[in-house]
């Protein structure tokens, strides 16, 4: 029959094993899941009626996520697999996959910010869009002219999808 010494030796190494194994299993998950850095800002377009398991091969080659089958389970877990959204999408830096699945869900798609300032003319806009490769100039101007625009255009901060059409 064990000691009372004993027992209490073994009590003593038996906490600061375990909470050594549960820090190691908690580094390794981290290590497992944590997401790529992206040095850039990183533009990716989900095609319209892409499946769950084709975007995630997508964000998986474009090294957004570390894991496609993470990115899927989570999907599946959160009932969100159908409701990801097609559009061209920003990441940067380190993006969580929490948050990358969040901004497909909501369809946060990548927008390009444009002020047109008071007193512009077609042509000053066409050069801002062309610019901040909205469109050509030359496109714009030819839309605007044959649908006499000039003066409907109204000084003021927009906010447009990378990829818009000129009527847009």
């Amino acid at each position: 029959m064990p000691g009372i010494k004993e027992i209490e030796i073994k009590k003593t190494w038996f906490l600061p094993i375990f909470l050594s194994v549960l820090v190691t299993g908690w580094l390794v998950i981290k290590a497992i899941t944590l997401p790529p850095l992206l040095s850039e800002a990183k533009l990716i377009e989900v095609p319209e009626r892409s499946t769950a398991q084709e975007i995630a091969m997508l964000l998986k080659r474009e090294n957004i996520i570390k894991n496609a089958g993470w990115f899927l389970f989570w999907t599946k877990r959160w009932q969100v697999q159908n409701k990801l959204q097609a559009g061209i999408y920003e990441f940067s830096g380190r993006t969580s996959l929490k948050t990358v699945i969040r901004k497909l869900v909501g369809g946060q798609i990548a927008l390009i910010k444009i002020t047109v300032p008071e007193g512009s003319t077609t042509r000053d806009i066409g050069q801002i869009l062309e610019k901040k490769r909205i469109t050509l100039q030359a496109d714009f101007q030819g839309y605007a002219e044959s649908r006499k625009l000039e003066g409907f255009l109204f000084p003021d901060t927009y906010f447009f999808p990378v990829k818009v059409s000129v009527e847009t």
